[in-house]
């Protein structure tokens, strides 16, 4: 690591979100620019910074700082400079040339320790002086935070939100227990607070240490879905991560269960631990799915027939038997789920149940978990659908947490509440959700219950279906006009355990054999090259997905974005670039949001209006990289402009590939699936179903019929630890 050492000489950038500065730095032999992540510097400051030198594509030779070290500047001029920099309220630098006339290289010692002094210089007075000593005492209290923290190597940027959390307290806190960073900075995990604890010396078998390894240990379970964790398996463990006994486990659960952190119950025999958070949404939407499902309206069936009559008439089509039960049930109970397989008719009975709710005077309200999920239905129901998020009109408190402001005090507007794609809603979403809602507002929910459950914990559509207690229309029976497609007749074949036909007779669904992982590859690069974008004519970035259910490996995202990006968006020198960890993000890309950002501002680039939120899912193309402004704009759903700064790029991902659960709620024109040798785990039927109805016109197969064959019979979806069907039970039995 190279170490430079001088004057800060202009500062040519600085984001005051992420901190990232570029500068020049004058060492008394060159002028070199400086990258990295500062507290905001002033011109004047002597800095040092370690790091490495690394030639720019555009810019040439630039030093990328990872740490440094400030000291105040000592000659006049630097003084001057550093005075009228901004960063001293008030001064400018006509009053930072007569601060250093008149006191000379001691002004910043004054005005550290006789700000009374300052008085003495024409057109200050006691306000200025107190706002400049203010300022002088905030950055020099940040920089001794920051060169702290470097000391246990902590990264200036994680340094300097650490900082912004604590502020003044920052040693105090960390050096008396550094692993209440990961519950209080956001982005901050065990394994980073247990460096700097160990750096610190704190023993490794405190009691801070070890209460935050077991909840570290239960942030992972609950990774995989779970609601709660069995305590056996939760003691093994975490003793085997933490490196100690079990007994100071149980001491530290105990600990945890009496101040609330956690919460313990017994499940059929079986001590069991849940976070506070999933415990209180579990209870509280199973005594609300219970309340809901109590309320039962009481309507003429004559009436509402007559009504389902006429839009028949209106629209010129007849509706099954089922699909007419399924829409009387929706109609006159408080809440009710309809769920079925592609071609069911799920649509058909929103956009009926929605003509009703009309002729009854009654306002409705449509979401979904996803906004492609919330445009499609858009669409198909010709009236406005939100996602949910938007739907409670989320927003942010003082403390820079997610809040919504509709919930029991402020509730939502409707009389009936439709929410498609529900097999995506995890329970704290749920927990949100039914919270908003009035106490006489209808819900109804559409779901396919063999699709993937939501990534984060919770398993609500199947739980609540499980609970009998809610009025539920099973749809089986696919329709006409579904009946010609080879992609809805396969996915109930494979649903019910049967190998889908793969005869490639049929215009819309083919199987290309490839067995080996590099075959495969290849086959998909030519179908998205030139056999698919041939036969339909479709647009490669827009139309065609490729669908994997692994990450890593020849025939895992990983790579095949790589090829493809290679294949279909080529480095030029009319296309500018920027090298992320993983990726290198090229103008032109197809990209992905990988993580929710609620405060994405973004800019509809039709109707000129503006609003915020783009979330895990979103899928765009990458329009402009910026290298002087250090902004990156992405056009998603060929509609809404987001500029993204270098230092939030990590939030994209290149996704002219993406797992099946990424594929979740949205739907596209061609898919291409990979179904090769060396999946292990992932060989399951509902992942295998759940990529196959992702496809809206074309789907094709990539791989070995062998392997279909394996994931067809492979029904034994892993069961998540979740106790809401039996609470629902509980509560309409007892509640």
């Amino acid at each position: 690591m190279d170490t430079l050492s001088g004057t800060i000489s202009r500062i040519l950038f600085f984001n005051e979100y992420t901190n990232y500065t570029v500068f020049h730095l004058d060492t008394g032999k060159s002028n070199e620019v400086v990258t990295g992540a500062f507290p905001q510097l002033s011109e004047g400051e002597a800095v040092s910074v370690h790091g490495y030198f690394v030639d720019h594509k555009t810019y040439g030779r630039q030093f990328q700082a990872h740490s440094y070290e400030i000291t105040v500047p000592t000659d006049e001029e630097s003084l001057k400079k550093y005075l009228s920099s901004g960063l001293f309220k008030g001064v400018g630098p006509a009053l930072a040339d007569a601060l250093v006339q008149h006191f000379g290289t001691d002004v910043l010692q004054v005005i550290k320790f006789n700000p009374q002094r300052l008085t003495t210089v024409p057109k200050i007075g006691a306000k200025t002086a107190e706002n400049i000593q203010a300022s002088y005492t905030e950055q020099e209290k940040s920089r001794e935070v920051m060169m702290f923290l470097q000391k246990y190597g902590i990264s200036t940027s994680l340094g300097l939100k650490i900082y912004k959390t604590y502020q003044d307290a920052t040693i105090q806190i960390i050096s008396q227990n550094p692993y209440r960073i990961i519950e209080d900075v956001s982005g901050v995990g065990f394994k980073t607070a247990d460096k700097i604890a160990l750096a610190l010396g704190i023993d490794s078998f405190s009691s801070f240490r070890i209460r935050a390894g077991v909840n570290h240990v239960l942030s992972e379970l609950y990774g995989n879905g779970d609601m709660y964790c069995e305590e056996e398996l939760l003691l093994a463990k975490a003793a085997q991560m933490l490196d100690v006994d079990a007994d100071l486990i149980s001491d530290a659960l105990a600990f945890l269960t009496k101040v609330g952190k956690i919460i313990l119950c017994d499940m059929e025999g079986v001590n069991v631990y849940y976070p506070l958070a999933l415990y209180t949404a579990e209870v509280y939407c199973a005594k609300e799915v219970a309340r809901l499902s109590k309320n039962v309206y009481d309507l003429d069936n004559a009436f509402i027939q007559r009504i389902i009559d006429e839009y028949e008439h209106l629209y010129g089509i007849t509706l099954h038997k089922s699909q007419r039960s399924a829409v009387c049930s929706c109609v006159v109970h408080g809440i009710s789920i309809i769920t079925g397989g592609p071609g069911t008719g799920k649509t058909t009975i929103i956009q009926c149940v929605l003509y009703i709710l009309a002729k009854l005077g009654k306002n409705a309200l449509l979401a979904a978990p996803t906004g492609r999920a919330a445009k499609r239905m858009s669409s198909t129901c010709g009236m406005e659908a939100k996602t949910i998020h938007r739907l409670l009109e989320y927003s942010f408190s003082a403390e820079d947490k997610m809040v919504f402001v509709r919930n029991e005090e402020n509730p939502l507007e409707a009389d009936c509440l439709i929410v498609d794609e529900a097999s995506m809603i995890d329970i704290t979403l749920l927990y949100y959700l039914l919270k908003a809602l009035p106490s006489s507002m209808q819900l109804i929910f559409v779901g396919d219950i063999d699709q993937l459950p939501s990534v984060s914990p919770g398993n609500v559509l199947k739980d609540i279906i499980a609970s009998d207690m809610v009025n539920v229309s099973k749809l089986d029976k696919i329709f006409r006009q579904s009946e010609r497609s080879t992609i809805v007749l396969n996915a109930h074949h494979i649903n019910m355990g049967r190998m889908p036909v793969i005869d490639n007779k049929s215009d819309d669904f083919f199987f290309m054999d490839a067995p080996l992982p590099a075959r495969a590859a290849q086959t998909v690069l030519d179908l998205c090259t030139n056999r698919l974008t041939q036969y339909k004519n479709y647009d490669a970035l827009q139309d065609i997905q490729v669908i994997s259910p692994i990450k890593r490996g020849q025939t895992g995202v990983e790579n095949l974005n790589v090829l493809l990006q290679e294949a279909l968006n080529p480095p030029s020198p009319h296309k500018r670039e920027k090298k992320l960890l993983h990726d290198i993000l090229r103008e032109g890309d197809k990209v992905m949001q990988i993580r929710n950002n609620y405060n994405a501002l973004w800019t509809h680039i039709f109707t000129k209006q503006s609003g915020t939120g783009i979330f895990n899912g979103d899928i765009g193309i990458v329009e402009k990289i910026d290298p002087e402004s250090k902004l990156i704009s992405v056009l998603f759903e060929e509609e809404r402009l987001v500029h993204y700064s270098f230092e939030d790029a990590d939030q994209l991902m290149l996704s002219y590939a993406i797992t099946t659960h990424k594929s979740q709620g949205s739907e596209f024109k061609a898919v291409i699936i990979l179904v090769c040798e060396g999946y292990g785990q992932f060989l399951s039927r509902n992942l295998l179903y759940t990529a196959l109805t992702r496809a809206k016109e074309t789907a094709v197969l990539v791989g070995s019929r062998r392997i279909i064959e394996m994931m067809v019979k492979n029904n034994l979806a892993v069961r998540r630890k979740t106790a809401l069907s039996e609470r629902i039970k509980q509560e309409f039995v007892y509640g």
